[in-house]
């Protein structure tokens, strides 16, 4: 007897939800988190979990809050932290395959703490492997692939 059960679920669209069973749910509708609140979220849960997924520490990297923040306001996904996550994947991904290859980094066409976007200069200096590697406004977009037609992030190096 399910009769005094309570099922508590989420749903992503609430057009596909079956009228007859619609007509018998009590709606919460819990509002998105803020700016800010996904910011804490970001550095304080989200990247611990993910650091379980590839050899890395937190010491290995530098993610501004204002870089999340770009994450957040470029590469939106309505109100959660799936697209989020997704990002901050990539950019794991990409930081520990940079550390997995060392000095061969210069196939990936990233450069890393003396990023200057105005630098015409490719020289050897700019590709310089140092760590903790800086996460930045200037440089996030380098290590996140998004298309502007898709709502999810490609890892272009992910079956290297």
């Amino acid at each position: 007897d399910l009769s005094s059960v309570l099922f508590i679920f989420s749903f992503n669209n609430i057009e596909n939800i079956n009228p007859i069973l619609l007509d018998r749910l009590y709606i919460i509708d819990i509002p998105s988190p803020c700016i800010n609140d996904k910011i804490i979220i970001t550095k304080n849960y989200i990247i611990d979990e993910l650091l379980g997924n590839f050899s890395l520490t937190k010491e290995d990297f530098d993610i501004s809050d204002d870089a999340i923040k770009h994450i957040i306001l470029k590469y939106p996904n309505h109100n959660g932290m799936r697209q989020i996550k997704r990002a901050i994947e990539s950019i794991l991904l990409k930081i520990n395959l940079i550390k997995l290859l060392g000095k061969d980094i210069e196939s990936m066409n990233l450069s890393f703490k003396n990023y200057n976007k105005d630098n015409k200069d490719n020289s050897k200096k700019d590709k310089e492997l140092q760590f903790p590697i800086k996460i930045t406004t200037k440089n996030i977009d380098e290590f996140i692939h998004f298309k502007e037609d898709e709502t999810e992030c490609k890892n272009p190096y992910m079956y290297i």
